[in-house]
């Protein structure tokens, strides 16, 4: 199966109409720390509806106060869950479950870091004295899965229960130093990482959060090569990831949990030395849609329903090179995604059925503009347009005409969106802004 018929070149192109400057006003949830705050959100999570973020806020130059929030989204539910960390201490949200924050701190002495939780709505936190982290972690089972260092095992897998404050090894994989940097997904009672047992190379595991159920999945690169996995993407009851074959070369596979059932699903660009080198994936229409270079067409939109033969390009958007889709996102009944088609340097916003003559340009982008975060929220797309040292938020229904800015009705400053995600709370999307240069805050829009 090949969709590989190019979007013609005089596609009709509706130009986003700025000029008009309309707006749609967000509502502001809370400002946090208080007027003139200058207050930086950090990593922001969404668990059981609500969102949990970090923020750093300077209070002298080189001088920091770091805290950890939850909001539900309205100002009176929008509270500091954790006490305040002073600088020189400094912490980075690791996780977020309905009970605890998971975070590592650093210390002041310049010590290793500190894996650390806190009740939420306690102000006394719980740290592992030994061993210390410097890994990443997942909460799985009301236990977090964690890539733990210690001397002399090095970095391995561990779960720790908040409750009684231990950590377990789950396995010593590799015997002559570290193995994993950490978990990558969670799919049913398992959690995906890659490991090197120090004789397989960088390959796919599993563990049940015991130290039985801790294997190796599959050799995908055979030998002592490392097939590297990554970009785990849970879909369609099955995990789309990339990892290199024996050829070294970058490609698609699935996994359904079993080894049987782990495979590369199609060998996109065998010609190249790195491979198509897959990502994005997504679900839409019962199968699954990602990006890919298969050397000839440049990084188009693919799709696959799990086998070779159900693999191929959907459309030759830029037919003289990358069209780079990115942000794929599916919206009322249709797959969405920026991409550059061969007429301009244009960044467009499309969208498609699953065929090539069905994916089209809803809108374009003013003139060197770049698109990012494509959120679908409530009937409506959302995203950020990024352009010379700007971001501004912008609300769509797919045409021109419905493309409208969100801003309060006196918004100062030209770049006021933070670089953190957005997330959506109740049919509302979550975002921080600082509309007036006066510091960050929470706001809201429908």
């Amino acid at each position: 199966m090949q969709y590989s018929t190019p979007i013609p070149l005089f596609t009709t192109i509706i130009a986003l109409n700025v000029a008009a400057q309309t707006t749609v006003p967000p509502v502001l949830i809370a400002d946090l720390e208080g007027a003139n705050a200058v207050i930086e959100p950090l990593k922001v999570c969404k668990a059981n509806n609500e969102l949990f973020f970090e923020t750093r806020m300077e209070i002298s130059p080189g001088r920091n106060y770091e805290d950890l929030w939850k909001s539900d989204g309205t100002a009176l539910g929008t509270v500091k869950a954790v006490s305040r960390f002073a600088y020189p201490w400094q912490i980075a949200l690791m996780d977020v479950s309905d009970a605890h924050f998971y975070y590592i701190r650093s210390t002041p002495l310049g010590d290793d870091p500190k894996l650390s939780w806190i009740a939420i709505g306690n102000s006394s936190s719980k740290s592992l004295t030994s061993p210390s982290t410097s890994g990443t972690g997942l909460v799985f089972n009301g236990k977090l899965i964690a890539a733990i260092y210690s001397d002399p095992i090095g970095k391995e897998m561990y779960t720790v229960d908040p409750a009684t404050g231990t950590a377990t090894l789950l396995r010593d994989i590799n015997s002559t130093g570290s193995s994993t940097i950490g978990p990558s997904c969670i799919f049913g009672q398992n959690v995906f990482f890659v490991a090197d047992d120090g004789k397989k190379g960088s390959e796919l595991w599993v563990t049940d959060g015991t130290g039985t159920g801790t294997m190796m999945l599959k050799d995908l690169c055979p030998g002592s090569g490392s097939s590297s996995a990554g970009g785990f993407t849970p879909l369609a009851n099955k995990v789309y990831f990339s990892a290199m074959n024996a050829a070294g070369n970058r490609e698609p596979w699935v996994t359904d949990g079993t080894t049987n059932g782990t495979y590369m699903i199609k060998e996109v660009n065998p010609s190249s030395s790195t491979g198509s080198n897959p990502r994005d994936f997504t679900e839409f229409g019962g199968k699954v849609y990602f990006t890919a270079d298969n050397g000839t067409n440049g990084r188009e939109l693919w799709v696959t329903n799990g086998t070779a033969a159900g693999t191929g390009m959907v459309a030759d958007i830029n037919n003289q090179g990358d069209a780079s889709p990115h942000d794929l996102v599916m919206h009322n009944k249709r797959l969405w995604f920026f991409a550059r088609n061969a007429m301009s340097v244009i960044e467009s916003l499309y969208s498609t059925d699953g065929t090539a003559a069905g994916t089209k340009v809803q809108i374009s982008l003013p003139q060197n503009n770049n698109g990012h975060q494509l959120v679908s929220c409530n009937g409506r797309l959302f995203y950020r347009a990024y352009a010379s040292g700007t971001s501004r938020l912008l609300r769509t229904d797919g045409t021109s005409a419905g493309t409208v800015y969100v801003a309060p009705p006196v918004a100062a400053n030209n770049d006021p969106i933070a670089n953190c995600k957005s997330v959506v709370i109740n049919n509302w999307l979550n975002f921080f802004a600082n509309y007036e240069g006066a510091g960050m805050k929470l706001w809201k829009v429908q």
